[in-house]
């Protein structure tokens, strides 16, 4: 398994100014803004970021979805994010997996698998996922399909 590390800022609403340069100075190369979540959320701030980040940083930029388990149809929360963020960057998609929701876990990956075969599938890109080592790590406990497919998919912790 080939492992390689690269520093990637994470970039929502909850950062309104940002200085790029600053972020690449301190060795970021790339920035990865969330544009979306769950089945209705649009990110308002992916319009300022994606666009900036690229000119005034010169940085790569990609995007990602705040995945919600609960919403029953994950290829909705998919198809969503790609009409928000499909052709806007350079970096594949990244489709973030934290939460749980009250969700069982198996139930979690299953979802989450169904929304990167369709993402993987309608964005010509292998998508990624985002997710934290502890919570990958309990996916992986609970469901037999994410441990055999995750793997096909680049881990952004």
């Amino acid at each position: 398994m080939l492992f390689r590390s690269i520093l990637l800022a994470d970039v929502s609403e909850a950062q309104y100014a940002v200085d790029w340069r600053a972020l690449r100075a301190q060795g970021v190369r790339g920035v990865i803004v969330r544009a979306s979540e769950g089945q209705f959320h649009a990110d308002p701030a992916w319009d300022l970021h994606a666009p900036s980040a690229a000119e005034d940083g010169a940085l790569p930029v990609g995007s990602y979805h705040a995945f919600h388990p609960r919403h029953a149809d994950p290829t909705d929360q998919a198809r969503r994010y790609m009409d928000r963020a499909y052709d806007r960057t350079a970096l594949a998609p990244v489709l973030d997996v934290e939460l749980a929701e009250g969700q069982p876990l198996d139930v979690v990956a299953e979802r989450a698998l169904d929304a990167l075969a369709w993402l993987a599938e309608a964005w010509g890109k292998v998508p990624w996922i985002y997710t934290g080592a502890d919570f990958g790590a309990r996916l992986a406990a609970a469901s037999p399909r994410w441990r055999a497919e995750a793997a096909r998919y680049p881990l952004w912790l």
